[in-house]
């Protein structure tokens, strides 16, 4: 491949003011503004705030881990599980002593209206209530004069056509 490129042979100052402009643009990426220098301040403030939010979570899940390693869940659920009865018997004991503290239980007292006498204010049975309904009930009306008999199409046709024709 090299022998099919052509080089130009360039001065030596000119090389030298190549490198000289290259060295430059290292140390001052974004040139002499001062914009460069607030993005690059700025790069390098979110640099090192990123390296430190590394170093947190690596230090948290150490931290995990150790405290996963030390308690065994099983454990920890056999704890809840005594605590949780614990409780329990407490509430049941709790409720015996406001039962004791009410005292047996009095017969309610008893009401005050004697029951109405006569006949009964409740509905009748549903049954005996259909019953009676329909025997009483007059028969369903028929159909008015002159209606008695649906139109055939044809009649229905030839009325539209003189309600709605134009004279």
């Amino acid at each position: 491949m090299a022998e099919d490129e052509e080089y130009e042979l360039l001065p030596k100052h000119e090389l030298e003011t190549l490198k000289k402009e290259v060295e430059h643009l290292k140390k001052h990426p974004f040139g002499d503004l001062k914009e460069g220098e607030t993005i690059l301040e700025a790069t390098n403030n979110l640099n090192h705030s990123v390296r430190k939010l590394i170093d947190i979570f690596t230090k948290a899940e150490a931290d995990l881990a150790k405290q996963y390693t030390d308690s065994s869940p099983g454990k920890d659920l056999k704890t809840i599980k005594d605590q949780n009865e614990e409780i329990a018997r407490g509430l049941v004991t709790v409720a015996d002593m406001i039962k004791e503290m009410k005292g047996p239980e009095k017969p309610s007292p008893p009401p005050l209206v004697p029951p109405p006498k006569g006949p009964s204010m409740l509905p009748p049975k549903p049954d005996s209530f259909a019953e009676d309904f329909l025997a009483k009930a007059p028969p369903p009306p028929g159909p008015p004069p002159g209606l008695g008999t649906t139109p055939s199409r044809p009649a229905l046709r030839k009325k539209r056509r003189r309600l709605f024709s134009r004279k």
